[in-house]
């Protein structure tokens, strides 16, 4: 929603949507933990071989991706960017 609609909400409204978009935002991570810890075994069930990484190669990943930060940072901004960061740092 761009900042002009936004602006067009009476504070009322913003805190109804803020606290919405929160228990949404919760909702569709705890689906997706969810997921997370019965999709590797459903595919493997049917076949597929799974491959984790060690920590070493999800260090070596991480390290590999940086320059997309950088590269997205004008983009899109350092803010979301950061957010970016901070919710990887969060989920390790």
């Amino acid at each position: 929603m761009n900042r002009t609609r936004w602006n067009s909400f009476s504070s009322a409204d913003q805190k109804i949507l803020l606290k919405s978009a929160k228990e949404a935002m919760d909702y569709q991570r705890n689906v997706v933990a969810q997921e997370d810890r019965d999709l590797p075994r459903l595919l493997s069930d049917q076949g597929m071989q799974i491959i984790r990484l060690s920590e070493e190669e999800i260090k070596r990943f991480k390290k590999m991706v940086l320059p997309v930060y950088e590269e997205f940072t004008p983009l899109i901004g350092k803010e979301l960017v950061t957010l970016c960061i901070d919710e990887v740092k969060r989920k390790d």
